[in-house]
C-alpha cells in the first residue's frame, strides 16, 4: 500500500463511536435523535416534564411523536426508562472523552 492509498484509507474510515450503557437507547437511536437541548432535558429528568415539548425532536425517537406528546400534556406519566433515556441523550451530548474502546470514560 502506498503512502497516498494509506491517506485515501484513513480519510473515508467513520470517527470512533461512543457507546452508552443503561437506558433504552441504542448507539444507532441517540446518535439519530435530532435538536437535543440538554439543559431542557435535564430540566425533564429534574421533574419539569413540560420541558419535554423543547427538549428533543420526539418523531426521531422510537417512541415517537404522539408517545411524548402523552407525556407533556398528563395524559401519560413518564416511565423510568423514559428518564433513562433522556439522561443517554444528556450524557451523550454532553461527554467528549472516549477512550480507545469508544466507551465513555
Amino acid at each position: 500500500m502506498t503512502y497516498h492509498e494509506f491517506l485515501e484509507k484513513i480519510n473515508k474510515q467513520s470517527p470512533p463511536r461512543r457507546a452508552v450503557s443503561g437506558g433504552t437507547y441504542s448507539m444507532d437511536i441517540i446518535e439519530g435523535v435530532d435538536s437535543v437541548d440538554v439543559s431542557e432535558c435535564e430540566a425533564v429528568i429534574d421533574g419539569d416534564v413540560e420541558q419535554l415539548d423543547v427538549a428533543f425532536d420526539w418523531s426521531s425517537t422510537p417512541q415517537g411523536h404522539s408517545y411524548w406528546s402523552r407525556i407533556c400534556d398528563g395524559t401519560q406519566s413518564i416511565t423510568p426508562s423514559d428518564i433513562a433515556s433522556i439522561g443517554q441523550l444528556i450524557h451523550y451530548h454532553t461527554t467528549d472523552d472516549i477512550d480507545e474502546d469508544c466507551d465513555f470514560i
